[in-house]
């Protein structure tokens, strides 16, 4: 147990005793809570928070991991009914037959699977697991898992999504991570690091010590309280938190971190400011900063705004309520749509631009006209692309940008003589 997790700040300090809820339910800490009794504790009668509760809810598979390329963990949300924990019956593996089963004691929440032969480096595999019952009877579903031995992580495979730096009272910070790369990445292989002002990485925290795997696609989140962020948030129960006790505080002004390899290798870094927030946004508390496109650059602010209203402000373990979608469809510099609504609602609150890579190593300026051709504003001057292919544009001040017809000006040159200079309509909509 975390006395942290049981105690109020108040009742941390010592003299009051932990109490179990209901006996008849797993000892997992969501059964235990800090004693009401005004003696601090109920030695030798019912406990002051005595109280029945009936546990309907299956087990849900929480994640697999991968000690080595013999061993497979799977880890459940709550304590499993033994015998059938550990029946190998109940386990099958394509092309790996299971050799030996065993289960992790007290909880009996993790079973381990023991391979009879070593996995194969990029061949995909699909756990079974079927027949298995928690300690309150409830059954839980024929699972699949398909999966592959991780891969080395390289970088920005995986990237910043999504920040919480400014929580409600009560709901703890977060920072989520997406894999887009199409590997699956083992999450003990990394850290986050704080980024000291002269650029250095400070030391790291590591993610877990866990050989749990990320899925391509998939979210991670890193967050001091597991079970506040899901008190909090409405997140998928198969979401992988990775609870990390002496997470750093973010700033909830500007702040810059890394994610690292255990070997300093860089992954992925953010520098980020609250600046980033849609200006439709007056109070961010409680407001996730959320990334736009995850092939736009990460440091780019235009690349960031704020969660939609309509997705309570957040979407931790979820699509990024902003999230615009990467497909062009075409090998030309387009706008992913024309008419936009920068109205914090989710869609389309940003002008999306899609360049294609063959201009790699131009120096882009955009330039937005109104309907008179007269210039708005530069909004961004001699961006250097890259292989990214995607630039997004978030923030649209009313009073420059009243609803009305526009064009986008696309110049960009290269050092080997090669232009580029388009004009694309487009327009803004205020609600």
């Amino acid at each position: 147990y975390e006395p942290g997790a049981l105690y109020s700040s108040f009742k941390a300090h010592g003299g009051w005793s932990a109490e179990r809820l209901d006996v008849e339910n797993p000892s997992d800490e969501g059964n235990w809570a800090e004693s009401q009794h005004l003696d601090g504790g109920t030695p030798g009668r019912q406990n002051s928070v005595f109280t029945l509760t009936q546990d309907e809810n299956p087990p849900q598979l929480r994640y697999i991991a991968l000690p080595n390329d013999s061993t497979l963990v799977a880890c459940f949300s709550e304590e499993m009914m033994e015998e059938e924990l550990t029946y190998i019956g109940n386990y099958t593996l394509t092309d790996a037959p299971i050799s030996t089963v065993e289960a992790s004691y007290p909880s009996q929440q993790q079973v381990t699977l023991h391979l009879s032969k070593p996995l194969t480096p990029a061949k995909t595999y699909t756990l079974t697991i079927q027949n298995l019952a928690d300690v309150s009877g409830n059954t839980i579903e024929t699972l699949k898992y398909t999966f592959q031995l991780p891969e080395p992580v390289f970088y920005q495979s995986l990237v910043f999504n999504e920040l919480m730096v400014d929580p409600l009272d009560g709901c703890p910070e977060y920072i989520e991570f997406y894999n887009r790369s199409p590997y699956f990445v083992n999450l003990s292989n990394l850290v986050l690091s704080q980024l000291a002002e002269d650029g250095r990485y400070e030391k790291g925290t590591p993610l877990t010590r866990t050989a749990r795997l990320l899925a391509p696609n998939q979210y991670v989140l890193l967050t001091k309280s597991d079970a506040e962020l899901r008190e909090c948030h409405s997140i998928p129960p198969n979401a992988i938190l990775l609870d990390i006790s002496n997470l750093s505080t973010l700033n909830n002004t500007a702040d810059a971190i890394a994610l690292l390899t255990t070997s300093a290798q860089p992954i992925d870094a953010l520098s980020y400011t609250t600046e980033w927030h849609s200006p439709l946004v007056k109070n961010n508390t409680g407001v996730a900063l959320e990334r736009i496109s995850t092939e736009a650059p990460t440091n780019d602010g235009n690349n960031w705004t704020s969660a939609a209203s309509v997705a309570g402000f957040a979407t931790p373990g979820l699509a990024n309520s902003q999230a615009l979608s990467e497909s062009t469809g075409t090998n030309k510099v387009h706008l992913a749509y024309e008419n936009i609504t920068p109205d914090n609602d989710g869609n389309r609150d940003a002008l999306l631009l899609h360049i294609p890579e063959k201009y790699a190593g131009y120096a882009i300026t955009l330039q937005a006209f109104d309907a008179h051709g007269r210039l708005v504003q530069e909004l961004y001057n001699h961006y250097l692309l890259g292989t990214q292919t995607t630039l997004a544009v978030t923030r649209f001040d009313p009073e420059l940008f009243p609803s009305g017809i526009y064009a986008l000006r696309v110049f960009g040159i290269h050092p080997n003589g090669g232009t580029l200079d388009e004009m694309l309509p487009f327009v803004i909509s205020f609600q």
